[in-house]
Parts: structure tokens; C-alpha cells; sequence
């Protein structure tokens, strides 16, 4: 997390803190997940963005914004984290 912080402005956000891990199926690749809150003009419901290492390099990202086109499935899907962030669990065809 002192990476995130060093790398990261004012605008970025007022406060971070570590939110959990996220236990995958290999223990080595296990997510490690932080918050960072904004409160500037808005104190009781703070901005909240999410940022997300893998044990594999605890490298902190922020995580991808969340695809519209893949609302409906995230609540099917199954299986176990892999540790892998770039694993596909379901691909989405646009339709042209």
C-alpha cells in the first residue's frame, strides 16, 4: 500500500485503508483489496474508490470501471477466484 500512497495525489483520495484479502484457490495468488475515500463536500457518503493487488507482485490497482454490457453476469457467475486478474470468467460477444 505504500506504493498506492506514494503514487497517488490529493485527487486520488483523502484516506485509504486496507478493506481485506480475498482468498483464492492457490494461497500464493490470494487479492489483497484497499479503499480510498474522498470526503470533500461530501462527509457522510464519501467517495469510495477501490483498488486491488494480487499476491503475486502486491502491486495496488484501481479496479476497472464496471462494464454495463456485463451487469447480468455477475450474479451467475461460479467457481473460485484464481488469483489471475486477468482471467476471463465469462466472455461477452458484442453483437454487431
Amino acid at each position: 500500500m505504500n506504493n498506492l500512497l506514494n503514487k497517488s495525489t490529493k485527487e486520488d483520495f483523502e484516506e485509504l485503508r486496507f478493506w481485506g484479502r480475498v482468498q483464492c484457490i492457490k494461497g500464493d495468488n490470494d487479492y489483497y483489496i484497499a479503499i480510498g475515500l474522498t470526503y470533500n463536500g461530501k462527509y457522510e457518503f464519501p467517495y469510495k474508490r477501490f483498488y486491488y493487488a494480487s499476491g503475486a507482485n502486491f502491486e495496488f490497482v484501481p479496479f476497472p470501471e464496471i462494464n454495463s454490457q456485463h451487469g447480468d453476469m455477475y450474479d451467475k457467475l461460479t467457481g473460485g477466484f484464481t488469483g489471475k486478474p486477468d482471467h476471463i470468467y465469462h466472455k461477452v460477444v458484442e453483437e454487431v
